[in-house]
């Protein structure tokens, strides 16, 4: 069982509020090999899972904690999410569901619209199918901290989702780093109370917060009772959303800890190994790969391998002034980065002793200046689509800690993974992903997708939308398939207008060579009649309206 919280004695004398506010691919499915059923309650590895904001690639090798999570566990080097929108993206992953699946297309809803396609309006009926449902279900015992999906409301008598027996939801306030609200649940409510933090000192800070909270969350569990779920959102390193809660506080708003300050006077950015520096000095965005890249090679073809004009992205380069102030931005995102990894590392040392799964990931991936664009993401290529996936933890077995795996893995896949550590053997009927368990369970080879699906639609200009970066809102509706080494992008493009009509035409985008270290999408060599091509768009079209099952057996030939 779990101990009472600290906190549960005051939320409980406001139980009175709580009522007041409730009046070409093969047609079968892998044959991925099941893993045997927990014998006894106890059995059961616990759950923890950190799903970061927009941390991209690049700095990971700046987390020290994460890199000895690393070490001690399964990292799967070729990881994606299905759409590289923030809601899209987390409704995949606490459904196992595509967004055409979902219904979450964006990441926010005008309210009062019917059917909303973005944040919480979109996934609130959905709300059933998570993965906390199943896992609560089969006798865990759930929390959720942090980033929830946006528009979801923070504020006494909210309703609480199904599936989480403790619920601490941060308000949109996170994306300040501080001055924020988060939800607290009450025994026997379906509804919820809330606390504020205003503070403004580092203990303050939401990742300090999200830290803290986890840990108690950890350390309430009685070893050998029921084992628990936990997943801490938080918001780094998202950029800062709405005012600053400090004067001058950067676009990407580290705690101040890891700030410049008359210690660190380039404050902390992180480094891996021994003696690596930790400053920020020589952090910038030219040593990203497709940096500086022309875009004239990335223009998109029509079916007829003729140039389709004009394409969406940038053709004039990125001019030395916004190079400066996205070198900023990628210092400061590192600085974020600080934060979070010290999340993990404090999970990790909460939940040592016990059998336990520490998954480490993103919602999507982030670009700094990559293909002439600015801060952004929502692209098919891989610096907004590939994020860290590492599974460590005491769970995994001795043979496989510091492994890496080459699969083409989805986060739509870790539903059915948690539902499998919890003990279910077979996929629920309508996850489109497939359990990761035989992967980190055993070095051997499973059968397993060579593809990967991702799809986009373009953001509107919905209220309250985070991510109004210009370079995210022009990427256009797209569907994608992804290996390990090419990508082939299906693109909806704009290409002029009839009267007030708009007229669309298709574009079409294929890359190789992205398995090869640094490698980036710097050259589309569409060409109509190429096998593997159409072997990409056969499976691509699959995809685009498959359900459950169907999804999973799409396998490359």
């Amino acid at each position: 069982m779990f101990t009472p919280a600290t906190r549960v004695a005051a939320v409980a004398s406001l139980a009175g509020v709580v009522a007041l506010a409730g009046s070409m691919f093969t047609p079968a499915a892998p044959s991925v090999p099941a893993v045997s059923a927990p014998s006894a309650l106890t059995d059961r590895p616990n759950i923890v899972l950190v799903l970061a904001d927009d941390l991209d690639m690049s700095l990971l090798r700046k987390m020290p904690n994460v890199e000895s999570l690393a070490n001690s566990g399964v990292t799967f080097d070729n990881s994606f999410v299905v759409d590289s929108l923030c809601c899209p993206s987390r409704a995949a992953t606490f459904t196992g569901m595509f967004p055409h699946n979902t219904g979450v297309r964006v990441n926010t809803s005008t309210p009062g619209i019917p059917d909303p396609t973005g944040g919480y309006a979109a996934f609130q009926d959905h709300e059933d199918s998570t993965f906390a449902v199943s896992l609560q279900q089969r006798g865990y015992h759930t929390a959720f901290m942090g980033k929830y999906m946006n528009q979801y409301p923070v504020e006494d008598g909210a309703p609480l989702p199904p599936g989480w027996d403790q619920w601490n939801a941060v308000s949109s306030g996170g994306y300040r780093g501080w001055q924020f609200a988060m939800t607290t649940t009450v025994p026997g409510s379906d509804v919820v109370l809330t606390e504020s933090y205003t503070g403004l000192e580092d203990d303050q800070y939401v990742q300090t917060v999200l830290g803290e909270r986890a840990v108690e969350f950890i350390d309430g569990a009685e070893p050998g009772t029921e084992p628990y779920l936990l997943e801490v959102a938080p918001y780094g390193t998202h950029s800062r959303v709405g005012g600053r809660a400090h004067p001058g506080d950067p676009r990407f708003p580290p705690a101040f800890q890891d700030r410049p300050n008359d210690i660190d006077t380039d404050g902390d950015c992180g480094g891996v190994g021994v003696g690596v520096s930790r400053d920020c000095t020589r952090l910038s965005i030219r040593h990203l790969d497709g940096f500086g890249q022309p875009t004239e090679d990335n223009r998109p073809y029509s079916r007829d391998g003729s140039v389709v004009r004009p394409g969406w992205l940038p053709v004039e380069p990125v001019e030395s002034q916004d190079v400066r102030h996205l070198s900023r931005d990628y210092r400061n995102r590192a600085r974020m980065a600080q934060s979070v990894d010290r999340i993990v590392g404090d999970v990790v040392a909460a939940a040592q002793g016990e059998p336990t799964y520490v998954v480490f990931s993103s919602d999507n991936g982030f670009r700094l200046g990559q293909f002439q664009l600015g801060r952004g993401k929502g692209s098919a290529y891989t610096p907004d689509i590939q994020v860290p996936l590492i599974v460590g933890g005491e769970a995994v077995p001795d043979a496989m800690r510091g492994s890496t795996r080459d699969e083409v893995v989805l986060n739509v896949d870790l539903a059915s993974t948690f539902e499998d550590i919890a003990g279910k053997r077979r996929p629920t009927s309508f996850h489109d992903g497939s359990s990761l368990l035989p992967l980190v369970r055993s070095e051997r080879s499973v059968p397993w997708r060579e593809m990967g699906y991702v799809e986009h639609v373009q953001p509107t200009d919905a209220q309250d939308n985070p991510d109004q970066e210009a370079s995210t809102n022009r990427v256009p509706t797209f569907w994608a398939v992804r290996s390990a080494d090419a990508l082939f992008v299906e693109t909806r493009l704009r290409v002029s207008e009839v009267g007030a009509e708009p007229v669309w035409k298709k574009g079409f985008e294929y890359y190789t060579g992205l398995s090869e270290r640094g490698a980036f999408e710097d050259t589309n060599r569409y060409q109509p009649g190429d096998r593997q091509i159409r072997q990409m768009r056969a499976a691509l079209h699959a995809y685009r309206t498959c359900v459950g099952k169907d999804c999973r057996a799409i396998t490359a030939q």
